[in-house]
């Protein structure tokens, strides 16, 4: 008779019993145990086991025939990096340091399982999501778009779009859910002001990298704003500073960069607001708190602060 083992593999208990164990282990745990067997991982998407974070970036990085995957579920957490790449046999899936092949699966529908499960596990009140398209392609081709719309409304709480063209900042708004979003970033390309329509619950917003020319008005609801215009002139500069000494104003940070400014703009601040060390502090009315705008070289930064 062969010896008794006391010792049971995890695919062997009872169905009860691994769901038991598997809804005691972190998303780690639960996204290595997914890589070792077709088994766990059908059983873990199956029972669609859900762990408690507290918050969640998600980074994705779109190459030509791959795509990578950062995760980083909790603050002191350590980030998970996960690549899926196109294979002459099927899928290759980077992992820690190692590889393996998923004979005859696509990457994008490995990616697309492995995408959702994350969304599923974040707490998309603290969650960052960031999309990154390598340079050497101007777009997600078809499959790649398709793939995303189907986990769409992506419920996440801060979206950074690391892109080279305006139709792909639409590609990506329109699969996130707009009623949760409440900081974007956009960098490499300009974000039009048609796109800011659906963004109700938008509160900080960054366009970096490149020259916008959405009104200022557009943004004066905002609480935090970093900018970049061609020109600025006096008549934007007094226009912002009493549209944030207003006591409705929700603006806590706006800052305004610019290549060039219109001739004499110190001089004329210095006549309006007098003799100033090219910072001036503006009481709000009716409120413990003032408005500090600082001039400098190539920007024009307003700052809300608590008076002494």
């Amino acid at each position: 008779m062969a010896p008794h083992s006391s010792l049971t593999t995890l695919d062997l208990m009872p169905e009860d019993v691994m769901r038991r164990v598997l809804m005691e282990l972190d998303y780690r745990d639960i996204m290595t145990l997914r890589k070792t067997s077709h088994l766990l991982r059908n059983f873990i998407d199956d029972s669609r086991i859900r762990t408690h974070t507290t918050s969640t970036i998600i980074q994705l990085t779109f190459n030509q025939n791959s795509i990578q995957m950062m995760l980083k579920i909790g603050e002191n957490e350590k980030p998970v990096v996960i690549t899926y790449s196109n294979h002459e046999n099927g899928c290759e899936l980077s992992y820690r340091n190692s590889k393996k092949i998923l004979e005859m699966s696509d990457y994008s529908k490995i990616f697309k399982t492995d995408f959702k499960l994350a969304l599923s596990h974040q707490n998309y009140q603290k969650s960052r999501l960031e999309f990154l398209i390598s340079r050497r392609i101007f777009s997600l081709n078809g499959g790649i778009l398709e793939m995303l719309r189907c986990t769409v409304p992506i419920k996440v709480h801060d979206l950074t779009l690391h892109v080279s063209a305006e139709i792909q900042v639409s590609d990506f708004l329109n699969l996130v859910d707009p009623t949760h979003l409440t900081s974007l970033t956009v960098i490499g390309t300009n974000l039009d002001e048609s796109q800011l329509e659906n963004l109700k619950s938008l509160k900080k917003l960054q366009i970096g990298n490149s020259i916008t020319d959405i009104p200022l008005a557009r943004l004066t609801n905002l609480e935090e704003v970093i900018i970049k215009y061609r020109l600025v002139k006096f008549e934007d500069v007094l226009f912002l500073k009493e549209t944030f000494t207003a006591p409705s104003s929700p603006c806590k940070r706006f800052i305004l960069q610019f290549k060039s400014k219109e001739r004499y703009l110190n001089k004329k601040l210095v006549e309006r607001f007098g003799i100033s060390k090219d910072s001036w502090i503006f009481k709000i009315q009716n409120s413990s708190q003032s408005l500090r705008m600082r001039v400098g070289l190539f920007v024009i930064e307003f700052n809300l602060i608590i008076d002494k």
